[in-house]
């Protein structure tokens, strides 16, 4: 009997656990199959938008002012973009998952005849 909340893996239908898990590609530990995790459709724009406000007021509250903060923000999104990923992984981890698509190279042919 699955609870709602509970992590498994849509493959194998094995539990995952915290430690297992991880914001992007993660491999399963039971079936060894690469996952997924999915959120919300516009996840990836709220953390954006997000971290790029908390940049910016952080850069203007440093002092930085008028155009010149455009280029000193990413100083200041980057180190947030990783704190986001550090809270979402320990307070907000991902219930859904699905399997990754192979990764596959192109070789541009340089090993065929």
């Amino acid at each position: 009997m699955a609870a709602s909340s509970e992590r498994v893996c849509p493959l194998c239908r094995g539990r995952l656990v915290k430690d297992n898990i991880r914001l992007y590609r993660f491999n399963c530990p039971h079936c060894f199959k690469a996952l997924n995790p999915c959120f919300f459709p516009g996840y990836r724009w709220v953390r954006y938008l997000i971290t790029l406000g908390a940049a910016l007021a952080w850069a203007w509250h440093r002092g930085w002012s008028g155009s010149f903060v455009i280029f000193v923000v990413s100083f200041y999104q980057l180190p947030l973009l990783f704190l986001w990923d550090l809270i979402v992984r320990d307070f907000f981890l991902p219930t859904k998952f699905e399997a990754a698509p192979s990764l596959s190279f192109q070789t541009l042919g340089l090993n065929s005849k």
